[in-house]
C-alpha cells in the first residue's frame, strides 16, 4: 500500500485497503482454497504503535529498532495475561 498511496504510508483507509485486497485476489494472488483471502502483516504497526507507546511511558527518547521490538514484545506479553 505504501507504493500505491505514499501519502498514507502504511495507514490507508479501510475501504482503500479492502479494495486493494480484492484486486489482488481477482488477479490470482489470493490465498486459501478459494483464493479469496489475503494475509495481513501487522508486525510493523505493532512494533511502532506499542513499542513507541512503551518507550514514551518509560521515558526513552529516540529508541532504537531493537528497543522498539523488545518493548513491543514486553507489552504483548503483559496484555496476554
Amino acid at each position: 500500500m505504501e507504493r500505491r498511496y505514499p501519502a498514507y504510508g502504511n495507514l490507508v483507509p479501510r475501504d482503500v485497503a479492502s479494495r486493494a485486497a480484492k484486486e489482488r485476489c481477482d488477479a490470482g494472488f489470493g490465498v486459501n482454497a478459494t483464493g479469496e483471502a489475503v494475509y495481513l502483516d501487522f508486525a510493523y504497526n505493532m512494533k511502532y504503535k506499542y513499542g513507541k507507546m512503551e518507550a514514551t511511558m518509560n521515558s526513552i527518547e529516540n529508541p532504537t529498532e531493537e528497543q522498539l521490538f523488545e518493548l513491543e514484545q514486553s507489552c504483548s506479553k503483559r496484555e496476554k495475561r
